[in-house]
């Protein structure tokens, strides 16, 4: 079992991942369940590029920045 971030980084596993539970929260309302990323957040945008045959399985469009962390589902 893996409790930090940090020690799956010095496993080489998650070299992008963000702790969020340190106060520094980057989404929008997180106390409502509301997951999508704040502008004024340094992960606004800030994701890498997604190849396009993943992007088309997911039903988004190529173009848009994406920010890091989950992508939601389309419709949901």
């Amino acid at each position: 079992n893996y409790t930090s971030l940090s020690s799956l980084i010095a496993k080489g596993w998650e070299n992008h991942g963000r702790d969020v539970t340190n106060g520094s929260n980057p989404f929008a309302n997180l106390a409502a369940g509301d997951y999508v990323v704040s502008p004024s957040s340094p992960d606004y945008h800030s994701g890498t590029a997604i190849l396009s045959d993943v992007m088309a399985a997911l039903g988004l469009t190529s173009g848009t920045g994406y920010s890091r962390g989950a992508i939601t589902w389309p419709g949901q």
